[in-house]
C-alpha cells in the first residue's frame, strides 16, 4: 500500500559521517568495518520493506512504501550502529535523511523529486542525526519529531521545513546540524548574487553609509 497519496513514496538516504578519514587514517581496518555498517543497516533496511536501490562504500539511499517503514528503519539503523562495539578511534556514525514525494523507477532505481530532496535533506544533517522532510513529516506522527526550522538546501529552490527524530533518551542526538542557509522572515533568497557589479555596490555602500534605513 502506498502513502497517503497515489504515487508517493518514501526514500531514505544515509551516508557514514569521514568515511574518507577513516580510509585514510585505517586503511587497513576501513573495509572490514564499513562492512559491517552496511550489514547492520541493511538488516534494519530489510526488516522494514525497504528496498535499497542505490548503494557505495559509505552509504545507501532505500525506498520504502510508508513513510513510516522508512522512520522506523532509520531509528533501528541508528541504534544498531550505537550498539556496535566498534573500536574506539572508528566509531562509525551516520547521518540519514527522509523525504516523501513522486518518484519514477527506471532499471531498479528510483528517480524524482522524493530521492533528490532526501539525499539533500541528508546532506544536512549532522552525526546520528535523522532528519525528515515536511512531506514525510505530514505522514507521521509529529510528536516524534522536533521542528528545527526552516532550511535552505544545496540545489533546491525553495527553503525546506526540516525535522528532527527523537530516537530516545539514552542514544541523543549529539551533533550539531551541518551548516546550513536559515530563511528568517518572509523575504525570498536572492537568485543572483552582486558579482561584477562593483558599481552597483560602490553606490550601495555610500547610501547605508548616510542613511538608517535602505
Amino acid at each position: 500500500m502506498r502513502d497517503a497519496t497515489d504515487g508517493m513514496i518514501t526514500i531514505l538516504c544515509t551516508a557514514v559521517e569521514r568515511a574518507a578519514t577513516l580510509w585514510e587514517q585505517h586503511p587497513a581496518e576501513a573495509e572490514e568495518q564499513l562492512e559491517r555498517h552496511a550489514a547492520l543497516l541493511r538488516d534494519a533496511f530489510a526488516r522494514h520493506g525497504g528496498r535499497v536501490f542505490a548503494a557505495d562504500g559509505d552509504g545507501f539511499s532505500v525506498a520504502f512504501d510508508r513513510a513510516r517503514d522508512a522512520l522506523e528503519a532509520a531509528v533501528d539503523g541508528q541504534r544498531g550502529l550505537a550498539d556496535e562495539p566498534w573500536p574506539w578511534e572508528m566509531r562509525i556514525r551516520c547521518r540519514m535523511g527522509i523525504e516523501a514525494g513522486p518518484a519514477h523507477e527506471r532499471n531498479g532505481r528510483f528517480l524524482g523529486p522524493a530521492p533528490n530532496r532526501a539525499a539533500r535533506i541528508m546532506s544536512a544533517a549532522g552525526s546520528d542525526h535523522v532528519l525528515v522532510g515536511a512531506r514525510a513529516a505530514a505522514m507521521l506522527d509529529v510528536a516524534e519529531l522536533v521542528d528545527i526550522g526552516v532550511h535552505r538546501l544545496p540545489d533546491l529552490p525553495h527553503a525546506e521545513r526540516l525535522y528532527q527524530v527523537q530516537i530516545d533518551d539514552d542514544l541523543p542526538m549529539r551533533s550539531p546540524l551541518r551548516p546550513v542557509d536559515v530563511g528568517r522572515g518572509n523575504l525570498p533568497f536572492p537568485s543572483s548574487s552582486l558579482i561584477g557589479r562593483e558599481r552597483e555596490l560602490g553606490e550601495l555602500l555610500g547610501v547605508v553609509r548616510q542613511h538608517r534605513m535602505v
